[in-house]
């Protein structure tokens, strides 16, 4: 192993996310070119939809069975074979003749994101300890959002060439093959994750690969927190359906405040508004350099200001640029240029996104379940995330057709937003500091949407003397009656 330190394999890691951002994200630009060499992908939203969203189709699909692999073979080789799905989708697309096979290409790309969305932030929360858990975790959306961000400043380099429509889609969805040749390599002789192997009762190889990462500069407090985990006597509980629950809305809420919709489908809204398409990518890889920036930002406070202070800030901002995006499509503002408007909106909502409901979500689902639930609970929260990133990216063609109606679609994802606020003030705990250990019997919050209900009940709850009157008169009226 070539790490030097514990930050050095966390990033070897979360490097794999670059995989995903990358061959996920570049689907927003090759768009434009797809459309144009496929007629019919114009001529149908419906076909469109489902080549923007079969990558999520494979994703959904392949976190089926991540979980349980993970649990059997091991967080690591499962780690190491899913840069086979992203090398081959990659090849499959390059060579497509039909949208059909195009689509086909995607759902194997998908099967790996499938699992880049999953183990790589699962094995890092098992390695991290609980003062720097948030931000080693944050690392994999990072760099999942630096290669959107590569991918939109990439599609915008080939989209200056001169050259075909079908050239310049196919070297775009080609080159998500070389991260995964990267990755392959740097994937090599990763320490196993010693939870798992003690979840696993390899005793010799948990306490071999303990004193490795502990050798490792920054280790020291993960060797004492992994012996008290391996000292302690191992207590069985049963899978938590409150946590479960709360795993997955973090999931509903991510996706069904529009994310993708916006990220994926962005050169395309710009493109309606009169952008001309390479400048439509242009401003969408600057949103994207914006929302890297946020994310680093979001990594240095998410330890010290907690999981649910910087998500509440978030969703207020989304919401508001949700709000503006919506009206700008349905012409609120006849008078103004409507493009920059939506690069205003776009960039605010995204920016929020990147400080809350970006990064937390993929952080806080690997801290809420103990060891021996943990791939379960992440598997079932993700596949929750893929199912409705589905749903979402393939039905925004359809909603955005009808023009007189289109930017109703961003009001409701604002609605969303505001129903998120309240979710995270009732349910979300705050997971800040904590040991993996003992945040799975946290109580939950008590937040201020719990105290001000318990305020209105007492406010219109009669006084207990009035309770205690009633009760007697009850009381000796059926003592008369009998």
């Amino acid at each position: 192993m070539w790490c030097t330190s514990l930050r050095s394999l966390v990033i070897t890691v979360a490097a794999s996310c670059f995989s995903f951002g990358f061959n996920t994200g570049i689907i927003a630009g090759a768009l434009l070119f797809l459309v144009k060499d496929f007629p019919e992908l114009q001529e149908s939203s419906t076909l469109k939809g489902a080549l923007t969203a079969s990558v999520f189709a494979g994703a959904f699909v392949s976190n089926m069975v991540t979980g349980p692999l993970a649990d059997r073979f091991g967080r690591v080789p499962i780690l190491m074979s899913m840069n086979i799905p992203f090398f081959l989708g990659a090849v499959i697309v390059a060579a497509a003749s039909s949208p059909m096979m195009v689509i086909f290409g995607r759902f194997v790309t998908g099967l790996a994101v499938g699992i880049a969305g999953t183990l790589p932030n699962l094995y890092i929360a098992e390695i991290s300890p609980p003062e720097s858990r948030g931000r080693f975790v944050g690392m994999a959306p990072l760099f999942g959002t630096t290669g959107i961000c590569a991918a939109q400043i990439f599609s915008f380099v080939i989209a200056c060439l001169d050259c075909s429509h079908g050239l310049k889609w196919r070297i775009m969805l080609a080159a998500g093959a070389l991260p995964a040749l990267v990755q392959a390599v740097l994937t090599m002789k990763l320490p196993e994750s010693p939870r798992w192997c003690l979840q696993q009762g390899h005793m010799e190889l948990a306490a071999r690969n303990t004193q490795l990462l502990a050798s490792l500069e920054g280790g020291d407090a993960l060797l004492a927190m992994l012996t008290k985990d391996e000292e302690a006597a191992p207590i069985k509980a049963p899978f938590s359906k409150r946590l479960a629950a709360v795993a997955i809305g973090l999931s509903v809420m991510q996706q069904l405040s529009g994310v993708n919709a916006v990220i994926f489908y962005a050169p395309n809204f710009f493109a309606d508004l009169g952008v001309p398409d390479k400048y439509a990518i242009l401003v969408s890889a600057c949103n994207s350099m914006a929302q890297v920036g946020m994310t680093t930002l979001m990594l240095k406070l998410v330890d010290s200001w907690g999981r649910r202070t910087i998500c509440f800030i978030g969703l207020v901002f989304m919401t508001v640029g949700m709000v503006l995006l919506g009206s700008v499509f349905q012409q609120f503002f006849p008078v103004v240029d409507s493009a920059p408007l939506a690069v205003l909106a776009i960039l605010c909502y995204r920016l929020a996104f990147s400080l809350s409901l970006g990064p937390l979500p993929y952080i806080m689902v690997t801290e809420l379940f103990p060891q021996e639930h943990r791939s379960k609970g992440v598997a079932i929260s993700m596949m929750t995330n893929w199912f409705l990133n589905t749903i979402v990216v393939f039905s925004m063609p359809e909603f955005m057709a009808n023009e007189s109606t289109r930017g109703f679609v961003f009001f409701a994802f604002a609605a969303v937003c505001v129903l998120c606020i309240v979710f995270v003030d009732l349910f979300l705990p705050e997971t800040k500091g904590k040991n993996l250990e003992e945040i799975a019997a946290d109580a939950g919050p008590n937040g201020f949407t719990r105290r001000s209900v318990r305020r209105l009940c007492r406010l219109f709850a009669p006084p207990a003397d009035v309770l205690y009157v009633s009760h007697t008169v009850s009381e000796e009226t059926r003592s008369y009656s009998s």
